[in-house]
């Protein structure tokens, strides 16, 4: 009977050796969850600034959120999303978001009367 069993390396395409010491491997692991928590810390600080901003100027998170990914683009992929969005979008606010806009914020002159 053929022994079935995998041994370490095989079929895996990764080298079974470390070729590190017990305590190399344990800083590698130790550097690794540092980063982690300093990368934890900085989303952190971005999603803290980004709630300021937001309560700031009383933007909307995902209208905020739709320009910082169009502006993350690269200038040619962004040419080309704002070719075809741009004419939905004026499409779209002419023929029927600037009237909900409407019928949705309370007018001025009726809420001074």
């Amino acid at each position: 009977m053929l022994d079935a069993t995998p041994r370490a390396g095989e079929n895996s395409g990764v080298d079974p050796e470390l070729n590190v010491t017990y305590d190399e491997f344990c800083a590698i692991l130790k550097e690794l969850e540092d980063k982690k928590h300093s990368i934890g810390e900085a989303g952190g600080e971005l999603r803290s600034a980004l709630k300021s901003k937001l309560d700031q100027y009383g933007w909307h998170k995902g209208a905020l959120a739709m320009i910082r990914t169009i502006e993350d683009m690269s200038s040619t992929k962004r040419c080309d999303f704002l070719r075809t969005f741009e004419a939905m979008f004026d499409l779209m606010i002419a023929k029927k978001w600037r009237d909900e806009m409407v019928n949705l914020i309370p007018d001025e002159d009726a809420e001074n009367d």
